[in-house]
Parts: structure tokens; sequence; C-alpha cells
């Protein structure tokens, strides 16, 4: 056969050959793009993107992440027995400070109360008559001071009268003598002195029994002192010989208090059969349904306070010297961006969790109008110092970071130089650079791994 001038290729050789083809075209592309970073071939110069470094003003500051959690909840708690009447909130809703929750159905107490009603009407009735009898005792007292006066006057009058007939014995005697008068007649006489004598001295002992509790021994024996106007004594007088209706005034007036305790203390079970929110917040849990009997300290509802909450995030151990509280703090939702809430920090661990090496801090957060909710994941930044000017840096440029220092491409002259800067902290979502850096330098961001110290770059 003769040679067509075509040459036959062996299928090995062809296989060969095709994959060295395929090993060049990748490699090919490999020098056009390397990690996400544009490149360009052998002899071109990198295209690299740089920002101009600019100074800003700084705040020193600690960022941060935590969560919102409430300040304190209350658990309401009956303190009756019943039946849950109504349920007027449901669980999660909001409340407000004397907002109905809950109502209670009891009968007994019911029936309770207007017992209490009844004895509280018969222990004002019972006052009325101590009283009313503690009154006539002292008209009687005072009657019987003025009976004892009178007795006087009449003791007197006896007295005197008792005087007049003895002179008239001794005038009847003499005319006795010498035959004036009769034996009789001054028999007579006699007999009626002895009978007046004897009706003073009755008239007597009459006084000194109206005058028995009514004497100054009397006074000075219940340990009073003997007054020293009439007026006075004869007041002191009545009420110590009415001591016993006195203080049957007291009892009827105690039996008011009690009845009226009674009914203070009834009023108030009735006011608990009506569960009343204390405060402002969130019904955060309902334990019981309508229907349901319910007794004394039974958990009813949660509700926790969401006017104010607290933000809690922790802090390392080599930055917890800079925070203290009262301290400025801005918190952020990552939900919402660029919208910050001011805040104060009010509690700081008095230790350090062994564990994690952090402090936990809280700050507090007003929420009036309730759009914050505890759980929410935020972002914290804690205010330590005055402000400065320095450069930031976004964290994407920064290469080989370690503690307080890291690396950056600079390009100039067409060229790229590793340096290395001094950093502060994060702000602002980027690195404050303390040294090594000068405003108006341009830096590379996202710099490839592929690049090198005096690589040629083209500056987009």
């Amino acid at each position: 056969m003769k040679n067509s001038g075509v040459r036959r290729i062996h299928p090995r050789s062809a296989v060969r050959a095709a994959g060295i083809l395929s090993a060049l075209f990748l490699a090919g592309c490999e020098s056009r793009q390397t990690g996400g970073q544009i490149v360009s071939l052998p002899g071109e110069p990198l295209k690299a993107a740089v920002f101009e470094a600019r100074i800003s003003d700084v705040t020193p500051e600690l960022s941060g992440f935590g969560s919102l959690s409430f300040i304190s909840k209350t658990d309401l708690s009956p303190a009756v027995e019943g039946i849950l009447k109504s349920l007027p909130v449901d669980e999660g809703g909001r409340v407000e400070p004397g907002m109905l929750l809950a109502e209670i159905e009891n009968t007994q107490l019911l029936i309770r109360s207007a017992q209490a009603d009844t004895s509280l009407i018969q222990a004002r009735a019972g006052l009325d008559l101590a009283e009313a009898r503690y009154n006539e005792g002292l008209l009687q007292a005072e009657a019987r001071i003025v009976s004892a006066e009178k007795l006087e006057l009449t003791l007197g009058q006896k007295s005197l009268e008792l005087g007049s007939l003895e002179v008239d014995l001794g005038k009847k005697k003499q005319l006795l003598a010498v035959d004036g008068v009769t034996g009789d007649q001054v028999l007579k006489l006699k007999l009626s002195i002895e009978a007046a004598r004897t009706d003073y001295q009755n008239t007597l002992k009459d006084l000194e029994i109206l005058r028995i509790g009514y004497r100054d021994k009397d006074i000075t024996d219940k340990g009073f002192a003997v007054p020293s106007s009439g007026p006075a004594r004869r007041q002191l007088l009545k009420e110590l010989n009415c001591l016993s209706l006195k203080a049957e005034v007291d009892v009827a007036r105690a039996g008011i208090d009690t009845a009226g305790q009674e009914r203070e203390s009834v009023d108030l079970l009735l006011g608990e059969l009506r569960i009343i929110s204390p405060g402002r917040g969130v019904l955060g849990a309902r334990y019981l349904e309508e229907g349901e009997r319910i007794t004394p300290g039974t958990l009813l509802f949660t509700i926790f306070a969401d006017d104010r909450l607290y933000a809690v995030f922790p802090v390392q151990e080599k930055q917890a010297l800079l925070v203290r509280e009262d301290q400025d703090v801005l918190i952020s939702l990552p939900a919402v961006p660029g919208e910050e809430r001011a805040g104060r920090v009010v509690f700081i661990s008095p230790m350090i969790d062994p564990k994690s090496g952090n402090l936990m801090v809280k700050a507090l957060v007003e929420n009036p109008g309730g759009e914050l909710k505890p759980g929410m994941f935020v972002r914290v930044r804690v205010i330590h110092g005055r402000t400065e000017k320095r450069i930031i840096l976004p964290l994407t440029s920064l290469t080989e970071k370690a503690e307080g220092k890291a690396f950056v491409f600079v390009a100039a002259g067409g060229r790229v130089f590793r340096r290395a800067v001094v950093t502060g902290g994060e702000s602002s979502g980027g690195m404050v650079i303390l040294e090594g850096l000068k405003e108006g330098e341009l830096v590379v961001d996202k710099p490839s791994l592929l690049l090198k110290e005096g690589e040629r770059v083209s500056v987009e």
C-alpha cells in the first residue's frame, strides 16, 4: 500500500497529548483567577483593589454580642379559693397596671360578707345600749350626790332643832324649881329631846350610807388624788361610781372594732376575687383555664416586665478592667442594621468564669414601647474612653492578625509592600490602626494569598 501522506498516531500517544494540553489550559486559567482575586498573566502586573487610608473619629469601645433578658418577673397567685370565672388576657398579651387578669367565684365568701355586715350592725347596737346605760349611771350618781347634799341640809336643821329643845329643857328645869311648870311638862320635853336626838342619829346614818363610794377615802383608795375644786371632785366621783358601766361601753366598742376588722378582712378577700396586674409587661405564662378550681397559693400567671431590659454580654478577661458601672453602652439588633439604642452598665459580675475566661456584664436598656423582646440577639458596644483621631481599616485588608499587631499591603509606585501595623481594637466594623500607617497611603483590600513583597500591581 502506498503512503497517503497521513501519519498514523498511536492511541496511547493521543491520550498522552490530550492530557498535556488539558494541564496547560488549566494552568492558564489558574494564572488568571486564584482565590477569587484577579491576577495577570506572566509578565503582567497584578490587579489589586485599594483604598486610601483616612483619619476618622474613633471612640474607644469594646464590642461583642449578647442577648436581651428580663429584669424582673412577677408570679401571681390567688389569696382565696374558688372557681376561675373569666380570663380576659391571653398568654403573650401585653398588660398594664390595674388591668383585670382574672375573676374568681366564691359563694362562701359572699355568705361570710353578709354575716360580717350583720355582726357589725349588732355590735353598733350593743354600743348604743352600753352608752345609754353608762349615761344613765352617771345621772344616778349625780342624783345620789344631790341626795347626800340635801340630807346634809336636813341633818343641819335637825341639829338646830335638837339644840333648841335642849335649851328649852334647861329653862323648864329652872321653872320647875320655882313651881313654874309641872314635872310632867319637863318629862314630856325630855322625851321630845330623846326623839329628836334619835331622829338626828338616824339621819346621820342615812347620810353616811349615801356617802359610801362618794367619800374622799373612796377616791384615794382607787388611786386618785382628791381634786381641790368641787366640780372636779363631783365629776370624778360620778365616773368612779360608773366604772363597770364604762367597762361595758369599752367592751361594746371592742366588739365594733372586731366586727369592723372582720368586715375589712372580708372586703380584702372580696378584692382578691379580682386578679389585677401589678405593673406593665407581658403575660408570659398562664397556668390554668376558666372553670378550674383554685386554692390559695396556686400559680396563675407569670408577668415579665419589659419596659426595661438587660442586655447580657461577656467581656474577655483582658478587657475586664475597661468596664465600669454607669458606662455608656450602644446596643443594636443584627436584624435592624443602622439602629442603635443607648444603655448603661448596671452590673459587673464579681468573678470571671474559669471555663470561658469571660466576665458577665449587664446593661440596662429602656424599652418603653416594648419593641425589644427578651431573648433577642444583640450587638453591644461599650464606650470606655474619649474620641480620638485614628485610621480605621476594613478587617478584610489585614493579614496575619495577632494580639495588637497585623500586616497590610501598601501600594506605591506600581508595587506593593508588606507593612507591619500596630492595632488597637475594633470600631465601627473596622480595625483601629495605632502605628505603621499614614493618612493618604493606599492599602490593598482583600489581598491575594499569592501577593508578595515588591509585586507589581495595577491599582483599581
